[in-house]
C-alpha cells in the first residue's frame, strides 16, 4: 500500500512554490545609484504636492510635480530631469519643469513672473480649500514679529575643524555639552561654548574629499573652524570639556565625547552651503565694554585693472590716492586707512571707478583664515543673471556669487593637480620612479643654493 505524499510537494516529490506577491523595487537615495525618480511629498508651507530631486552636486531641490511647457516658462525658472538628476537649464525640448520656490504661495518673495502668476493662484486657492477642509494646518506665525524675519540657519549637526581634523558633531555648537562628571555624580551641564573663552569662526571651505576617495563636485560648505584658538583650547573641546573640568583633569567621564570624523562621501547629507545666522554670546557682568579705536587701521589693496592706465589717469588718481603702479600699469597698490577691509574695497570703488578701468580690487594680506576680500563691479546684464539665479536658488546674491566664485577655485586647483598627475604618468612611462626622485631632488638642491636671478 503507497503512502499519499504530503500536500506540500507534487506526485513526484518536488516542492510546491508558494505563490508569492510581487513588491515595488525602490532605491534609497543615499545609495550609489544615480537612477533615482522623484520623492512625492508636500509642502511644508502651502501643502500642496512637490517632488525632491537631487542636482549634480546632490542637493535635494523641489519641483513642481507637473511639467510644463516651455514657451509658459521664463528661461532663468526652466528646469529638466535627467537620469533623475535635476538641472537648473532647459533641455531643448518643448516641456520643461519648474521649482516649487517660484509658485510657493506661502513664500513672501518677489512676485511671480506674469506667465506663472494663474499657476500660483491656483495653489493659493488649493491651499485655502485644505485650509478650510481641516486637511492642512500651516505653520503659524509669531504674533509679535511686524516685520518678515530672515530665515535662521542652524545646522543641527555641524563640521566642526580642530587640531586640523574635521568632525561632525551631534548637535548644534552652542549645545555640545561638558561630559565630566560632578560631584553629585551627575553629568556636568555647562556647555562648551562659554563666553570668556575664545571661539571659533564660520568659513566656508570647498567641500573635498580627502585621502585618496573620489571626489566630490565642486562645492563649498560650512564648517566651524577652531584652528585659530590657542592649541590648549582646542585639545579642551577635544576632550569636551567646559572650562572649569578642564582645569581639573581628575574628574571622570560621564559620557563619550561625541566627535565622530567627517566623511564627505557618508556624510554629504550634513553638508550646508550657507553661514549659519550668528548668534551674539553672552556678555558676562564683569567683562568690560572695549573702547573704539581713536586711529582709523589702515589696508592695503591692490587694484586690478582691465588695461594699462594712462599716465593722466594715474595723475588724476594721484589727486585723492597715494598709488603705487607696476612696469605695465595693469596692477596698482595702496594703502587706504577704513574701519574694516570690506569697508576700504568699497570705499575705493567709489572714490576712483570713474578715474581708472578697475577690474578687481582685492586685500593684498589674507586674514587669520587665509582668505582674501573681493569686489568686483558686475554690468548690467550680468548682474540681472546672477540675482535671476538667485531668486531661483532662493539665495542671496552675494552668497551665490561667493560660492561661484570658490567653486571655481576648487575646480582650478582639482585641474592642475590633474595636469600634474597626467605629466607624472608620462614621465614614469618613460623613466623609473628612481630617476625621476633623484631628478627632482637635484633640481631642488640647484634651486637653493643657486637662485634664479631677476634682471635689474
Amino acid at each position: 500500500m503507497r503512502s499519499t505524499p504530503p500536500a506540500s510537494r507534487h506526485w513526484d516529490r518536488s516542492p510546491v512554490l508558494a505563490h508569492r506577491a510581487r513588491r515595488s523595487l525602490q532605491i534609497t537615495p543615499d545609495g550609489a545609484s544615480r537612477l533615482r525618480c522623484g520623492q512625492s511629498d508636500r509642502c511644508r508651507d502651502c501643502g500642496n504636492r512637490i517632488e525632491w530631486y537631487h542636482r549634480s552636486d546632490r542637493r535635494p531641490v523641489r519641483l513642481h510635480p507637473q511639467e510644463l511647457p516651455a514657451t509658459r516658462v521664463p528661461a532663468a525658472c526652466r528646469w529638466h530631469v535627467s537620469s533623475g538628476i535635476a538641472h537648473p537649464a532647459g533641455d531643448g525640448s518643448s516641456w520643461c519643469r519648474l521649482p516649487h520656490a517660484v509658485l510657493c504661495p506661502a513664500r513672501d518673495t518677489a512676485p511671480a513672473p506674469p506667465e506663472l502668476a494663474g499657476l500660483r493662484r491656483s495653489l493659493a486657492v488649493h491651499t485655502r480649500r485644505m485650509i478650510d477642509a481641516g486637511v492642512f494646518t500651516p505653520t503659524p506665525a509669531s504674533p509679535d514679529s511686524s516685520a518678515p524675519q530672515p530665515p535662521v540657519c542652524r545646522p543641527a549637526r555641524p563640521i566642526v575643524q580642530l587640531l586640523y581634523v574635521r568632525y561632525l558633531v551631534s548637535r548644534p555648537v552652542d549645545e555640545i555639552q561638558c561630559v565630566a562628571q560632578t560631584r553629585r555624580r551627575h553629568r556636568c551641564t555647562s556647555p562648551l561654548l562659554a563666553s570668556d573663552a575664545p571661539a571659533g569662526t564660520w568659513r566656508l571651505v570647498p567641500a573635498t574629499a580627502t585621502g585618496g576617495q573620489l571626489a566630490l563636485p565642486a562645492e563649498v560648505m560650512a564648517l566651524h573652524d577652531l584652528t585659530g584658538v590657542p592649541y590648549a583650547e582646542q585639545l579642551r573641546w577635544r576632550a569636551q570639556r567646559c572650562p572649569q573640568h578642564a582645569a581639573t583633569p581628575t574628574a571622570a567621564d560621564l559620557a563619550v565625547a561625541g566627535w565622530e570624523p567627517f566623511d564627505p562621501l557618508h556624510h554629504h547629507e550634513h553638508i550646508h552651503t550657507r553661514l549659519p545666522t550668528p548668534v551674539r554670546r553672552p556678555r558676562t557682568a564683569g567683562r568690560a565694554r572695549q573702547a573704539a579705536p581713536a586711529v582709523m587701521p589702515h589696508h592695503a589693496i591692490e587694484l586690478a585693472l582691465t588695461r594699462p592706465a594712462t599716465p593722466g589717469e594715474l595723475r588724476h588718481a594721484h589727486s585723492g590716492v597715494s598709488l603705487a603702479a607696476s612696469a605695465d600699469r595693469t596692477r596698482l597698490m595702496t594703502v587706504y586707512s577704513a574701519r574694516s577691509p570690506a569697508s576700504a574695497l568699497h570705499a575705493l570703488r567709489r572714490r576712483l571707478g570713474t578715474r581708472l578701468p578697475i577690474d578687481v580690487l582685492t586685500t593684498h594680506y589674507t586674514d587669520r583664515h587665509g582668505q582674501v576680500l573681493l569686489n568686483v563691479a558686475l554690468d548690467h546684464t550680468a548682474d540681472r543673471a546672477l540675482r535671476q539665479a538667485a531668486t531661483v536658488l532662493g539665495q542671496r546674491p552675494q552668497d551665490l556669487l561667493r560660492r561661484r566664485v570658490t567653486a571655481a577655485l576648487a575646480r582650478e586647483d582639482q585641474e592642475r593637480a590633474r595636469r600634474l598627475e597626467v605629466r607624472l604618468e608620462s614621465l614614469l612611462a618613460h623613466h623609473t620612479p628612481e630617476d625621476v626622485l633623484a631628478c627632482v631632488a637635484g633640481l631642488l638642491h640647484s634651486h637653493q643654493h643657486h637662485p634664479t636671478r631677476t634682471a635689474p
